[in-house]
């Protein structure tokens, strides 16, 4: 396996400038910061999006998923690719980033979808499915910005994030069919998620002729205490689909 190792210089930065970036912000851009040495790859399933990186604001590079990439301690990855009609797109068809070793993730995740990380609407079902799925050495995760979600696009985001210790602020009122399903799905170490929305939507499933909860499973597995910011409308409902039980409730 062809591995690429990078070392961190200040003269990468105040240099190196990628074509036609234009006045975008580095903080638009989703990037994983090294708190210790650490690979970065990725895992295709049927799928394979556009995506690059960079190191420290370096030139832009195609990653593969045969060429996972050395990020030295204290370093910053940053992701971007043009994939408008979405980065993954189903359960079965979808793209992870792989973490080895622990980091912290900032910036926008919608950089993986225009290349400059502005768009605030999701443009299809499952985009962000799997995403960090079983990156053990993910601490922070990225805040979420787009404001109009679609079905599926968050599950099984952090699934098997077991290191992660709270949620991104999840700011949209209005939820799309799957949309959280499973999204912190065995994240131990999870003691604090902080929502906007006021109810517990569910949808009708013509497959099942039921209807799920936007939220199905979404905690199971979680820390076993914690706690669970939203505001006083919404109803104190506890287990998988829910508030996770034993955690305590802070009304916004």
């Amino acid at each position: 396996m062809k591995m690429r190792f990078f070392v961190c210089f200040v003269s990468v930065i105040i240099l190196w400038m990628a074509a036609g970036e234009g006045n975008v912000s580095a903080q638009n851009y989703l990037t994983l910061t090294a708190l210790e040495n650490s690979w970065v790859g990725i895992h295709n399933e049927m799928n394979n999006p556009d995506i690059h990186y960079r190191i420290n604001g370096g030139p832009w590079l195609e990653i593969t998923e045969d060429m996972p990439v050395f990020v030295e301690k204290n370093c910053r990855i940053s992701f971007r690719g043009n994939n408008p009609g979405g980065f993954s797109h189903s359960v079965n068809n979808y793209t992870s980033i792989v973490i080895s070793g622990n980091m912290n993730a900032s910036g926008n995740i919608m950089s993986l979808v225009d290349n400059q990380g502005q768009s605030l609407v999701i443009p299809s079902g499952y985009c962000f499915t799997h995403l960090f799925e079983n990156s053990t050495g993910l601490i922070t995760p990225p805040e979420l910005n787009p404001v109009v979600l679609m079905r599926g696009c968050y599950s099984l985001m952090f699934a098997g994030c077991s290191r992660m210790t709270r949620s991104p602020r999840l700011t949209v009122q209005n939820l799309a069919a799957e949309c959280y399903e499973s999204m912190f799905l065995g994240c131990t170490s999870l003691t604090r998620i902080e929502v906007r929305f006021s109810q517990w939507a569910t949808f009708y499933d013509p497959m099942y002729g039921v209807d799920f909860y936007a939220t199905l499973s979404w905690v199971n597995g979680v820390g076993k205490s914690g706690v669970f910011v939203c505001p006083r409308g919404l109803p104190a409902l506890f287990g998988e689909d829910f508030i996770p039980e034993g955690w305590q409730i802070q009304y916004r």
